[in-house]
């Protein structure tokens, strides 16, 4: 089998298994943040809640059960219960139910509120499922801390713009990119997955990248968690302009950009990560219409990869992407925040 083949047939296995969002670092740093701007009263309710656990530790939970069959079916019972006896009446495996609210699709140039969402639920509505459990005063202890450990993490996932994917090529699983090619100078064999630096691109933006500057999670918060001129300047012109303002003037800019943070919808959220992927992905366009479509996808099981076509990601494409990455980890933490001082 070469490596065309074996690319397709490997990832055209449930998208979800290869998709776990931001890495367990991503992850951690997503809870840091929000933990350091929580007031001192919602914190330790969010502590009691887990049970002393810290947001950073817990928000890589739904990871950590998809390996659970019993715990995964048991959870989709819970919250999805017509559902899962439709799967079971169909003979499907019901652990699999609560992959789906790990994600969502956006087709390109489309809006969330435009599509029609799976039944099993998306990542939109598994982030309001969790908000209305915290918020029900007759919730039992065990369902309010299973809730706040997935809606950590959910809130996470939906600001790295593969989980808001294009529909097409299951959140760039189906994506390869020549990672890092100077390093060591590795022979690409292109007969054998994973013999080369071949990475899928969902894996590059999920924990590669994040991996790549060798922080522990607590210190790369730090570095993302406070005033920067990045935040409050969308594009060079202004970044110009805000380098010359002094540090009250940007610490003002700054609360009102997180306020505004705070006030959009989840919805929002979705199609902030959907109109970024223009910029996830590299290289030219296969087809104007499709503007995420990239000859280093595989959209079919008849296509195959060439491999002239497989992009190289190095030291520039990490520098832009990375721009991509702290800006949405930091909205994470920052939201995840102001939705459990709502809450608590």
């Amino acid at each position: 089998m070469n490596l065309k083949s074996f690319i397709f047939s490997t990832l055209s296995m449930f998208y979800t298994i290869a998709a776990f969002g931001w890495g367990n670092v991503g992850h951690h740093i997503v809870g840091e943040i929000a933990e350091q701007n929580l007031n001192r009263s919602t914190l330790r309710k969010v502590h009691q809640i887990l049970r002393g656990q810290s947001l950073a530790k817990a928000a890589t939970w739904a990871d950590e059960i998809r390996s659970d069959d019993s715990k995964s079916s048991e959870i989709a019972e819970r919250w999805m219960k017509n559902i899962f006896d439709d799967y079971k009446k169909e003979g499907r495996k019901t652990a699999g139910i609560i992959s789906y609210w790990h994600f969502t699709s956006v087709p390109d140039g489309q809006t969330y509120s435009s599509q029609n969402q799976p039944r099993e639920g998306d990542i939109v509505w598994a982030i309001g499922k969790m908000v209305s459990v915290l918020k029900d005063k007759n919730a039992n202890n065990r369902d309010k801390r299973e809730a706040l450990r997935l809606l950590a993490h959910y809130v996470g996932d939906i600001h790295q713009p593969l989980h808001v994917g294009n529909g097409l090529d299951r959140g760039g699983n189906n994506c390869y990119v020549n990672w890092m090619p100077s390093w060591g100078n590795k022979k690409i064999n292109p007969e054998v997955y994973g013999s080369s630096n071949y990475v899928n691109l969902h894996s590059v933006y999920d924990s590669e990248i994040i991996n790549f500057h060798h922080l522990g999670f607590s210190e790369y918060a730090r570095f993302l968690n406070h005033p920067r001129v990045e935040y409050v300047a969308p594009n060079d012109y202004e970044r110009e302009y805000w380098q010359e303002l002094s540090n009250r003037k940007l610490k003002r800019e700054h609360r009102y950009l997180i306020k505004k943070w705070a006030d959009a919808e989840v919805e929002q959220w979705a199609n902030e990560s959907s109109a970024l992927l223009s910029k996830v992905y590299l290289g030219p366009v296969i087809d104007e219409s499709h503007p995420t479509q990239r000859n280093y996808c595989v959209y079919s099981s008849a296509e195959k990869i060439e491999r002239k076509n497989v992009p190289s990601f190095g030291y520039n494409e990490i520098y832009e992407a990375k721009k991509i990455i702290d800006y949405r980890l930091y909205q994470a933490g920052v939201r995840l925040a102001a939705l459990l001082e709502e809450i608590l």
